[in-house]
């Protein structure tokens, strides 16, 4: 007579070995570490010391900076610049993530924003400006 042919069990524990097995679950835990550690890290990203550098007239500008400082969580790391240029200048040295010019003369100030280093940090500094400039 014809010997009945093995079941899926046994063939599974012939064809897989332990060391296989190890590795399979060692890949799927490291898996979930990566998983757990990028949502525990990126669930709700907020800023931490985004520089700002604020282009006012001295009787402003200490105020500009006081405001933009008090954002709750050290969140703005604000400076001030002497013109246009020397902030366009930190800009481009990748020194600071944006620059307020105010303009002292109209009513609409000027925000320029590094976004090569990243849409995450000109979003939160277009945030963070414009919820200043709403309560000032």
């Amino acid at each position: 007579m014809a010997e009945p042919a093995p079941g899926f069990l046994a063939e599974l524990k012939d064809a897989v070995t332990p060391r296989a097995a190890l590795l399979v679950i060692a890949v799927l835990l490291l898996q979930l570490g990566f998983i757990t550690s990028y949502v525990g890290a990126l669930h709700h990203p907020a800023p931490h010391e985004l520089s700002i550098a604020v282009v006012a007239p001295p009787q402003v500008g200490p105020k500009l900076v006081a405001g933009l400082e008090s954002v709750p969580g050290n969140a703005v790391k604000a400076t001030t610049a002497t013109d246009r240029a020397a902030a366009t200048a930190q800009l481009k040295d990748q020194k600071i993530y944006a620059a307020l010019l105010f303009d002292p003369a109209g009513t609409e100030d000027t925000l320029l924003v590094a976004e090569a280093r990243g849409a995450a940090a000109a979003t939160a500094a277009e945030t963070i400006v414009t919820g200043l400039e709403t309560t000032q």
